[in-house]
């Protein structure tokens, strides 16, 4: 009886373990394989073994192809988080523009709400609703167009200040999903969003009821319902006081005050950020700071719960 090619043996071997071992020995037994097919052919009945360098190659070819899709499929998912991640940083950095130019013209950062004393702070119209015309006015001058033809125009002149966020008047204004407000990375968003949701809250301070806490209090932060700040009132400076984050937990509508759209860190809930936290839990591993310089930074959810807290008030050590 003929010998078995040796060459024929190990690439038969070699395939098999491409089961636990992939592409480590998938590509050597592929390689093998077709060296020996070939010897088995020259030696013309000499040697026997062409069915084990046939296993071998196709097991090779076979380990290939599928680290191949893998590591497709994974550049896919990497640049699909990327772009995700940068689009979130820039619907942040477009928040910033409207902070910027409210401070501007007012003199004064936004309060947590829009004031309104026959109301609770959850029936108010929220930060964001007093941010609408300075949006206007960013994407009039970005495209060049009149007021009245930018994507938001029609949303915050369909809102009456002076009533509930909830009002019926408000309701249709109100219940728009503004692609401004909402972090594409965001579960919900895969599917149907609920109505007006927004994946950016203003922070507060530290403590459940930081909104509601003095502006003398050190564990203020930048936003409370009725906290006028102004820019010498941020005593840590503008590059260390984080002004609003984003989250994927209890997201409420963008109009309404409140909750839904101001929150401070409770030192009793931690970690701050990940995964089912009350920050973050939009990107792998990161969650995304805006701060009152203007700068967007994201923030490790492995990093310090102790400096993401410092950052959120306006008092300095």
């Amino acid at each position: 009886m003929s010998p078995i090619n040796r060459k024929a043996l190990l690439s038969f071997v070699l395939g098999l373990l491409a089961v636990p071992t992939n592409v480590l020995t998938g590509l050597p037994a592929l390689a093998i394989g077709l060296i020996g097919l070939r010897e088995i052919n020259i030696a013309e009945g000499r040697e026997r073994g062409r069915w084990m360098c046939v296993v071998g190659i196709v097991m090779g070819i076979l380990v290939v192809v599928s680290d191949i899709v893998a590591l497709g499929a994974y550049v896919v998912l990497q640049r699909r988080y990327a772009s995700a991640l940068y689009a979130c940083q820039y619907n942040l950095k477009q928040l910033s523009d409207a902070v910027e130019m409210y401070e501007s013209h007012r003199g004064i950062f936004p309060p947590g709400t829009v004031a309104n004393a026959s109301l609770r702070p959850a029936q108010r119209l929220s930060w964001l609703v007093s941010l609408l015309p300075y949006y206007v006015d960013l994407e009039s001058q970005r495209r060049k167009v009149a007021p009245s033809a930018t994507s938001l125009f029609e949303v915050y002149v369909g809102i009456d200040p002076n009533r509930a966020w909830d009002d019926p008047a408000n309701r249709e204004a109100t219940a728009r999903v503004l692609g401004q407000f909402v972090c594409p990375s965001h579960p919900a968003f895969a599917g149907t969003p609920s109505l007006g949701p927004t994946y950016y809250v203003g922070i507060s301070g530290i403590g459940s009821n930081a909104a509601e806490l003095p502006l003398s209090d050190p564990k203020c932060g930048l936003f409370g319902y009725d906290r006028e700040v102004l820019r010498d009132d941020v005593q840590r400076g503008a590059s260390y006081t984080m002004i609003a984050c984003e989250t994927s937990w209890q997201n409420g509508p963008w109009a309404q005050g409140g909750f839904a759209t101001v929150r401070g860190l409770d030192p009793n809930d931690l970690p701050y950020t990940g995964r089912g936290r009350p920050f973050g839990g939009l990107h792998p591993d990161t969650t995304n700071r805006l701060f009152a310089d203007g700068s967007v930074q994201a923030f490790h959810d492995t990093g310090s719960a102790k400096e993401f807290a410092t950052l959120a008030t306006l008092k300095g050590d």
